[in-house]
């Protein structure tokens, strides 16, 4: 009886490890997954941060997004309400967890309340 659960230890530690190893790649994040796709709506503003570079930015309520233009002409809409679509930028570099990547833009309004 002895030797033979000495004989399956070994066997039962060879089967786990493939499973541990599984879920610490999940517990880690899927980096390969899609990027998330985002919708906000609010008014359309240039960051006034002193020192810092002027950067497109929309504020929908307390929260504010930084925007990475790419061929939308965000220039022509500064103080309107427009929905930006885009896909998010979080964990693509340090400073882009709250940057979105527009994609389409739709104005609603052209003055912000």
């Amino acid at each position: 009886m002895k030797s033979s659960t000495l004989l399956l230890l070994p066997i039962a530690l060879a089967l786990s490890i493939p499973g541990q190893i599984m879920a610490q790649a999940d517990a880690k994040g899927d980096t390969n997954k899609d990027p998330k796709t985002v919708s906000v709506t609010g008014c359309l503003a240039q960051s006034d941060s002193p020192g810092v570079a002027k950067q497109y930015i929309i504020k929908s309520g307390e929260m504010s997004y930084a925007l990475d233009a790419g061929t939308e002409n965000l220039s022509v809409h500064l103080g309107h309400k427009v929905t930006i679509s885009g896909t998010s930028m979080k964990g693509k570099g340090p400073h882009d967890d709250d940057r979105i990547s527009v994609t389409k833009l739709v104005m609603i309004s052209a003055s912000c309340p």
